[in-house]
């Protein structure tokens, strides 16, 4: 069983997407901070569409919390590509899973479903992140990239 605290989302987060068209699932990870509804953070996926971008592509989540449905959209760094996925999925009653399903607004035909898992032992870790900053003073830096736990 997970650490997390049900009914809050800050944490590391590990699962994937999958396109409704077919394809292998895209894996991810997602550090996420929900601070009063607001969600905000940071994913890495590997490159499976941009070749130019080497073999990771790194992007901001931002979005909200309502109860048990959270969305939140995806915004790739590094380039700019017109849209912005959206992805929009229920919290599992013990705040471990995340499932639901993404896309383009605007653009159908181009999305699918995701399915996120708490990575465990991420909890802990980031609140001890969050103290340790605190203590020191020090804001926490707004890095673009994914941090491994």
């Amino acid at each position: 069983m997970d650490d997390a605290a049900p009914g809050d989302l800050t944490g590391f987060w590990i699962g994937r997407y999958a396109y409704d068209h077919g394809g292998p699932p895209v894996p991810m990870e997602i550090e996420m901070i929900e601070i009063e509804g607001r969600i905000s953070g940071s994913s890495r996926e590997p490159n499976t569409f941009r070749p130019s971008m080497g073999t990771e592509l790194f992007a901001e989540i931002t979005g909200s919390r309502n109860e048990s449905m959270l969305a939140f959209t995806k915004r790739y760094t590094g380039f700019e590509q017109g849209g912005h996925p959206y992805y929009s999925g229920a919290v599992n009653g013990d705040g471990t899973r995340i499932e639901g399903r993404w896309g383009f607004p605007g653009h159908d035909g181009w999305g699918g479903t995701f399915r996120l898992s708490r990575k465990p032992q991420a909890r802990a870790r980031a609140e001890q992140k969050q103290a340790a900053e605190a203590a020191s003073g020090a804001s926490p830096p707004r890095s673009k990239k994914w941090v491994a736990g």
